[in-house]
C-alpha cells in the first residue's frame, strides 16, 4: 500500500478490465509525440508518488502491451483509452498536447490496464481509491505541472475526497 500526501491508495474493489498480460509495457512508440511523453516518463528520476518507486518500474508491470494512434471520436473528445488486449490506443487530436500532458494521459490509461475502472461514471467517486484520475493528478504533480494536477483535481471525481 502507498500513502500519497497522507491518503492511503489501497485501490478499490473493482473488477480488472482485464487480466494483466505478462509482457512489458512498451517503452518505444513509432510516433514521436508518444515517443516524447514515453521518454518524459520513463527517464524522470524522482519516485512516483503511488509507489515510491521508478516509473520504468511502475510502467513495466502495468500491463500496457502497445499503444497505437487511432481515431476515437469524431471531434476528438476522447483523448485516448484502454484496454483491448492491454493495448492503449490514443486519438491523433492528443498529439497535439504537450509531451506533460500526453504523459499524463498515458499515465491515466496505464492505471486503467492495472485494473482499475472509473467508478462514477466517467469519473472516479474519490481520490483516495487511487484510479486512472487519482493517477492523472499525481502525475501532474510528479511531472512539475501541479497546477494541471489542481484541475484534474477539481473536477474529474464525484466527492470532494
Amino acid at each position: 500500500m502507498a500513502v500519497v500526501a497522507g491518503v492511503a491508495l489501497t485501490g478499490c474493489a473493482v473488477s480488472p478490465l482485464a487480466p494483466a498480460p505478462s509482457a512489458p509495457a512498451p517503452t518505444q512508440s513509432s510516433d514521436p509525440h508518444i515517443e516524447a511523453a514515453l521518454n518524459l516518463i520513463l527517464t524522470t528520476s524522482k519516485p512516483l508518488p503511488w509507489t515510491g518507486g521508478s516509473a520504468s518500474d511502475w510502467w513495466a508491470h502495468t500491463g500496457v502491451t502497445g499503444i497505437k494512434v487511432q481515431s476515437l471520436s469524431a471531434d476528438g473528445s476522447i483523448r485516448a483509452q484502454c484496454c483491448t488486449n492491454g493495448e492503449i490506443t490514443v486519438d491523433p487530436a492528443s498529439l497535439t498536447l504537450t509531451p506533460v500532458e500526453l504523459a499524463a494521459v498515458l499515465m491515466h490509461e496505464a492505471r486503467h490496464a492495472e485494473g482499475y475502472r472509473h467508478t462514477c461514471g466517467s469519473m472516479d467517486q474519490s481520490f483516495a481509491e487511487g484510479g486512472a484520475w487519482a493517477i492523472s493528478a499525481m502525475a501532474y504533480e510528479w511531472l512539475g505541472a501541479p497546477d494541471r494536477g489542481a484541475i484534474v483535481r477539481a473536477h474529474e471525481f464525484c466527492s470532494g475526497s
